[in-house]
């Protein structure tokens, strides 16, 4: 009798959710979408009445395809930067111009509110420019922390861009919020508003996490600017997501993803003057290639550079992802890495932050335990780390999640780690969270996400 009143309500959930979905799915070789600008942007931003971001993004990637160079003092092989960075290097640079770095220092926060004092540090610092881009930024304790050297450093005459995702902006920031910045001197874009009616397509959002401090410095990883994220808010037990910090000549990359898409939304674009004060790298300490995902072209980077650490895995890959929805080509790929004897783990969270994340998740365990893939719930709360880990020699690091949207519809941003010390820090965390983790078996799968997650699975591209 619960099953059949839990199966009801699925049926009257799929009836909903099928007429709130107008929105037809969206390729990466389909270039009929575009996302309009917000109704009321500055005067001297509006240079037609139909803003084409797309046509912006693709000119802007374009010119500035200069200005970052590779380093010739060492080859792109794999005696040097590994096999996979090889093979991917030529292809990555196509849908960016982000070259391959030595690395001189990556710092790894196993926590959100381990990364917070260090993120305060470094802007405090401070001297000529603060870049920020996040998918989400909400008031709280973290963003007033953050908000208030802000102000301070755009009063003594720093430069403070900022750039937020605007599909949630009257949720988590009120509709004012980039006046307000401007009247403390920061500037500040907001990506696609859906309140002003400017999201042409919905599902193309801006998911990434940068901070770049004089292009010396720059933050990454997967927490937001929002109180949650550092555990003050728990709305889903404990969160556990991570942060990593980058110093040296990589640091450019990161400066210019945010300004191929901030000078999307100008009259006038700027590229130099942000590009020239990264510090020389000198230490040999393996190598770094950061990368950018572009919805808008035909290149689907961040799938290419997972599915490259699974076809090309030897022992292990240890993957976390606060959600477990590959396509079948991706499933595919992960039950075969398993098959042939590498040892694929994948934590996920025990307590997630929607009902149809869940379902969805949990629907996809059975295929891939049954081909050897090892599956861990966390079961403190929600992990939103993303992480691939291989062989102790290589990582990914970034704000790509193992679903539909991560993989074709965002912005997003990651890198490419090979032989660096930091990995080892990556793999430490990884084995100290499965010791809070429940192993799912085919004995343990919960039937009724199992239903559920079936039978929405056909809107999962939506999702």
């Amino acid at each position: 009798m619960c099953h059949k009143k839990y199966i009801s309500v699925l049926i009257a959930f799929l009836f909903c959710l099928f007429c709130s979905c107008s929105h037809s799915s969206y390729s990466k070789t389909d270039n009929s979408d575009t996302i309009s600008q917000p109704e009321s942007p500055p005067a001297e931003q509006q240079t037609s009445e139909t803003f084409n971001i797309r046509e912006r993004i693709e000119n802007n990637i374009n010119d500035s395809s200069d200005k970052l160079l590779q380093d010739t003092s060492f080859p792109i092989d794999e005696n040097t930067v590994g096999s996979e960075i090889t093979s991917l290097y030529s292809f990555i640079n196509k849908t960016g111009d982000y070259p391959v770095y030595k690395c001189s220092d990556i710092e790894y926060y196993d926590m959100g509110e381990k990364a917070l004092p260090h993120i305060l540090e470094e802007l405090e610092k401070a001297e000529d420019s603060i870049l920020i881009e996040y998918y989400i930024i909400s008031e709280g304790t973290l963003w007033d922390s953050i908000y208030d050297i802000l102000k301070r450093k755009a009063a003594s005459g720093v430069e403070v861009k900022i750039m937020y995702d605007g599909l949630r902006d009257g949720t988590f920031m009120p509709y004012d919020f980039p006046e307000r910045l401007k009247q403390d001197g920061i500037e500040c874009h907001v990506f696609s508003s859906v309140l002003s009616g400017g999201a042409g397509e919905t599902n193309i959002r801006d998911h990434r996490k940068i901070i770049v401090i004089d292009n010396k410095t720059a933050f990454s990883g997967g927490m937001n600017l929002a109180d949650e994220y550092i555990n003050i808010s728990s709305p889903y037990g404990k969160w556990k997501d991570n942060c990593f910090k980058i110093t040296g000549q990589a640091v450019s990359s990161y400066t210019l993803m945010f300004l191929q898409l901030w000078n999307s939304y100008e009259s006038e674009k700027e590229y130099d003057r942000y590009l020239t004060s990264s510090q020389s790298t000198t230490a040999d300490n393996g190598f770094i290639m950061p990368f950018s995902d572009n919805p808008f072209d035909e290149y689907a980077v961040s799938k290419s550079v997972y599915m490259s650490i699974l076809e090309n895995s030897k022992e292990h890959v240890y993957i976390t992802t606060p959600y477990l929805m590959p396509d079948t080509e991706f499933e595919t790929l992960l039950c075969e890495t398993a098959k042939r004897g590498v040892d694929v783990r994948i934590i996920v969270p025990g307590i997630y932050d929607g009902y149809t994340a869940a379902m969805l998740s949990r629907s996809h365990y059975r295929r891939l335990i049954n081909s050897g893939v090892k599956v861990y719930e966390y079961t403190p709360g929600f992990i939103h780390c993303k992480i691939f880990e291989s062989d102790d020699i290589k990582a990914v690091l970034g704000t790509i999640n193992l679903d539909n949207r991560s993989l074709v519809y965002h912005f997003e941003c990651g890198s490419f780690i090979y032989n660096n010390s930091v990995i080892n820090d990556v793999k430490a965390d990884y084995l100290k969270t499965l010791e809070e983790c429940e192993e799912i078996t085919t004995d343990n799968i919960s039937l009724l996400n199992e239903i559920g997650g079936g039978l929405i699975k056909g809107f999962e591209g939506f999702l």
